[in-house]
């Protein structure tokens, strides 16, 4: 099944859902893609639910996905990228967490120390994340992958 497809332009383009209701989404342009090739992302089965119902529950059938909302709650245009860090910082604070390290590229950084302590190749993790090089996901996962690291296998196994 399909989420509405979205005319030719700017935002997301279409969404194809399978049976066990993972998805990909396809993704026309971004900061990683400034030539808009376009790329393809996997969603798990919680985000295509929460997707669909943030779609459906704000009547979302084209245009950009991710917008703001005026007083009343009708839809206006697509959020800056300022207005994302600071969604990102209110729902760190509203968590319990200090906001001031929160930006809205928080969730790549979190994803990448995530896969990468979960033991996913710095190579899998680049794609996952859309980076060209394995670079960035090991800056990012250096200080959380120290747990997991060379030296701690070496410790664990004597």
């Amino acid at each position: 099944r399909y989420l509405p497809p979205r005319p030719e332009g700017r935002g997301f383009s279409r969404i194809l859902i399978n049976r066990r209701g993972h998805g990909v989404l396809q993704v026309r342009r971004s900061k990683t893609d400034q030539v808009g090739q376009g790329d393809l992302v996997y969603l798990s089965e919680d985000t295509v639910d929460a997707l669909q119902y943030y779609l459906q529950s704000n009547n979302i059938r084209e245009g950009a996905l991710f917008r703001s909302f005026n007083a009343t709650r009708q839809l206006r245009g697509r959020l800056s990228v300022n207005a994302i860090t600071q969604v990102f910082k209110r729902m760190a604070k509203v968590a319990g967490y200090n906001p001031n390290g929160v930006s809205g590229h928080s969730c790549r950084v979190g994803m990448a120390q995530d896969l990468s302590l979960a033991g996913i190749s710095t190579g899998e993790i680049a794609i996952a994340g859309r980076w060209s090089s394995e670079q960035m996901p090991i800056r990012y996962a250096k200080k959380k992958s120290l747990v997991k690291g060379a030296v701690a296998k070496y410790h664990a196994g004597r």
